[in-house]
């Protein structure tokens, strides 16, 4: 399965421009990649004076500037092409794609496992003299698809027309936001590598942090989430086949970095609930890091990265006072009324400045105007540093609106102090991978969902157990009795998801219907596998990913954890999605039938209609706009949270008010 790839080769703006040129027509002749250069062939020039020849005829044009030539590599996978093959294949693109238009030199490396084909040409057009220009989406229907043809020719495989189920030509953006994650890479399997004793060890570890290594591929790492691959050979040499095991031997143990700060720091007395919302998620960010071998804290690398944005929002909303959502609000409206008043403030000096500067008749005139716009360009320079503020204002109250408070909510114990940044638990490895056999055995796998509330004496010989309380903060008088006994690695409650799957008439139900093997199942639809697990509107995504991991060890699918983590999410998502589109129809239902309209509605009506929930601001939110838009119910941006923040609170109201009905009982 050949995989072609195109790059552009610039000019050099010091020295002759065509340097990079040169360079690449020299080494894709190299003598020691191509058999003495047996393996080398060209159109319309020869390939010992090709560089000569485009130069000349860059110089006929006058453009020899900018954009010098491309380049075009042609990859087959060990051992699927012979040398003639993968000559011929490279030999017919380059005839078939360029022509008789550009000067061209092919060639065919054999240094490596799988041979490779280059294609360079220069990017003036000998006919007519116009530059070769590359289009969107040329590699993918015109490029590509001529090697595929190639390949079925002589009888390999090819690339079909989705490009395989990762595609790594991904789009500028996506990839770029890949490559921001390499850093924390880098970092964490440094980290590993200086606590590790062997390289299984190594790859133990990392697995723990919640990473993905390719298979037959020497130290290939992949985040749960993401699409690349990354070789940590090539971002440090210390992982090297030559280097590794004494980088193992004789590094140090590192101190752990950390992404988040220690939240003592930032803890505020008089917190308000709003306000508590923020600095909880700045609590479990930090230990997710304290505890980045129990929770696997690659999963949340994107949050992570983005800690300093938390921070700035939790700092943003103490230090201006706003203690409510609708105070946010109200902030955001005085906001941008100061913003206006600045814009129109500009436009008025910048016309009291033309009008004045027609009106200079004589030298005089023209002094009086130039004193007078020292003290306006003054004027105006604050004004821009005041905009400035304002804008970055805007953009944290936009930032603390669509902030989610969901992470690590049920896998982190709030209750549970912060440690020094130095001190991180890394586990030992014989004891934790005869752990984690068992945990993936048969017997764990259904016996511990089945019976959760397995004494300590019932527990098998040689598991160690620890017992987790689920602590929840937004509730003062959790009762200490509703303990669970875990066999699990990761602090994760999964009280839900044992009342959830203890449900024998459930099991049966859903077994019924569930696919029987894996291709079976990959022909489902989002909306059938949210169907047929039978996801209720309250189970979080860590019971889906239980249910979906059961189920692929059922069938008996080689899953990675990778697979189950996107698997899961997508299936979580969707289910989420279903879940409002149900509510939204109940809720207009409801109000037909009454023949009741939104406006007229009391807060309290809206509350128990909509039932927010409590910790899910983002569902809220997508719930009371799709619900508006489906009702008809028109209303700008600062009303329409407004109100959402009426029937939020007094939802909250309601729900205190039965507590305390339940405590009085």
């Amino acid at each position: 399965m050949a995989i072609t790839k195109i790059l552009y080769i610039d000019g050099v703006e010091q020295g002759n421009p065509a340097k990079h040129l040169k360079q690449a027509l020299n080494y894709i002749q190299n003598p020691d990649k191509t058999e003495e250069r047996v393996l080398v062939g060209s159109i319309n020039c020869l390939p010992e004076t090709a560089f000569e020849q485009m130069m000349e005829t860059k110089k006929i044009f006058g453009k020899t500037d900018k954009r010098q030539g491309y380049h075009i590599i042609i990859s087959f996978p060990p051992g699927e092409a012979t040398e003639e093959q993968a000559f011929e294949i490279t030999r017919r693109f380059a005839e078939e794609f360029l022509g008789e238009q550009y000067e061209v030199v092919y060639s065919v490396h054999t240094d490596k496992e799988h041979k490779h084909g280059h294609i360079v040409w220069n990017s003036v057009d000998m006919q007519t003299g116009r530059k070769y220009e590359y289009k969107k989406g040329d590699w993918k229907y015109k490029i590509q698809p001529i090697t595929n043809r190639l390949c079925k020719e002589y009888g390999l495989a090819i690339m079909p027309a989705e490009y395989s189920k990762e595609p790594k030509n991904l789009p500028r953006k996506e990839w770029e936001f890949e490559q921001t994650f390499k850093e924390m890479i880098l970092r964490d399997a440094r980290f590993c590598a200086s606590y590790a004793g062997s390289k299984e060890h190594f790859e133990f570890l990392m697995k723990r942090l919640g990473y993905d290594f390719k298979k037959n591929e020497y130290l290939t790492v992949k985040m749960p989430g993401r699409r690349l691959y990354h070789k940590l050979e090539k971002m440090d040499e210390m992982f090297t086949p030559e280097q590794f095991g004494y980088a193992m031997k004789y590094s140090y143990k590192m101190i752990p970095y950390y992404y988040s700060k220690n939240p003592i720091y930032y803890k505020r007395s008089n917190m308000t609930p709003f306000q508590k919302k923020y600095y909880r998620k700045i609590y479990r960010l930090r230990m997710i890091e304290q505890k980045r071998f129990n929770v696997g804290s690659a999963k949340y690398a994107k949050e992570l990265c983005e800690f300093h944005r938390l921070q700035d929002e939790y700092l943003f909303l103490c230090k201006n006072h706003i203690e409510t959502f609708g105070g946010l609000l109200n902030y955001h409206t005085k906001r941008e009324e100061r913003w206006n008043e600045i814009e129109a403030r500009q436009k008025e000096i910048y016309k009291m400045k033309s009008v004045k500067k027609r009106s200079c008749k004589s030298e005089e005139n023209w002094s009086e105007f130039q004193i007078w716009n020292l003290g306006m360009e003054k004027e105006l320079d604050e004004l821009k540093l005041e905009k400035k503020e304002v804008k970055y204002q805007l953009k944290l109250v936009k930032n603390c609106i669509y902030e989610r408070f969901d992470t690590a909510i049920g896998v982190i114990d709030e209750e549970e102090p912060v440690i020094g940044s130095g001190y991180i638990d890394v586990p030992e490895f014989e004891k934790v991978r005869i752990l984690d056999e068992v945990i993936d055995s048969d017997f764990i796998e259904t016996g511990y969902i089945e019976k959760a509330d397995v004494s300590v004496g019932r527990t098998p010989s040689g598991i160690e157990v620890e017992s987790q309380t689920e602590v929840k903060p937004d509730d003062p008088d959790a009762s200490m009795e509703a303990n669970f006994t875990s066999i699990e690695p990761m602090d994760i409650d999964l009280s839900h998801v044992v009342s959830y799957i203890d449900d024998s008439a459930y099991k049966k139900e859903v077994r019924t219907v569930m696919p029987e093997s894996y291709v079976e199942y990959s022909l489902l639809s989002v909306e059938e596998k949210v169907e047929i697990f039978a996801i209720s509107d309250y189970v979080d995504s860590l019971d889906v990913m239980r249910l979906v991991k059961q189920y692929f060890q059922e069938i008996g699918h080689d899953y990675s954890i990778d697979e189950v983590i996107e698997e899961s999410d997508a299936i979580y998502e969707e289910a989420r999605q279903v879940s409002i589109r149900k509510k939204v129809e109940r809720i207009c239902n409801e109000l037909q039938e009454d023949g009741l309209s939104y406006w007229y509605l009391m807060v309290s009506e809206k509350a128990k209609l909509f039932e927010f929930r409590v910790d899910d601001n983002h569902y809220n939110l997508a719930l009371h706009t799709a619900a508006l838009k489906k009702l008809g119910v028109d209303m700008d941006f600062d009303e329409r949270y407004e109100d959402y923040q009426k029937v939020y609170e007094a939802g909250l109201e309601m729900q205190r008010k039965d507590k305390e009905k339940d405590r009085g009982r």
